[in-house]
């Protein structure tokens, strides 16, 4: 998932401190509902320290009454698609769904090599993409030839997003 639309007029220092605007608060929340609803409830969440993608989080998980574990990575801000790699490899396999929130054009990126290049794909924000992996074991995520099962925006779902 890439984090919900930030507040680009908020007065923030610096872009790590620049919050949500009205609209990405509504559709963080709104695809935890997304998520709930389709009965997607991940058993690990690992997102961006980020003030955006900290609250897409917080409001996500809020919205489907998240439980499960959570990790916050700090390269996954401005970290490439190797970063991303290495904390996946890191997760225990007794997780097996795993939702992940970071930024652009790093999530883009990581879902064409998933799929090999199969799939060229655009992410605005609080897009969420399901990968199926087929793997024994997340330290081997590295391998490519994987499939992308959909990817959903807010305002596919809900033109008053």
């Amino acid at each position: 998932m890439r984090h919900a639309k930030s507040d680009w007029e908020s007065g923030a220092s610096t872009d790590f401190e620049r919050p949500l605007n009205k609209r990405g608060l509504k559709a963080a929340a709104f695809m935890g509902s997304v998520l709930k609803e389709r009965q997607l409830i991940p058993d690990l969440i690992i997102h961006s320290p980020a003030k955006r993608a900290k609250k897409t989080f917080q409001l996500l998980s809020k919205e489907m009454d998240y439980t499960g574990d959570v990790l916050e990575v700090k390269g996954f801000y401005f970290g490439g698609v190797s970063e991303v790699y290495e904390q996946v490899r890191a997760i225990g396999d007794d997780y097996k769904r795993v939702l992940i929130i970071g930024h652009n054009p790093t999530w883009e990126q990581l879902v064409e090599e998933l799929t090999a290049g199969r799939n060229h794909v655009t992410m605005p924000t609080a897009a969420i993409a399901r990968v199926l992996l087929s793997l024994e074991s997340w330290a081997d995520v590295m391998k490519s030839g994987h499939q992308l099962d959909w990817l959903i925006t807010p305002k596919m779902l809900n033109s008053e997003l």
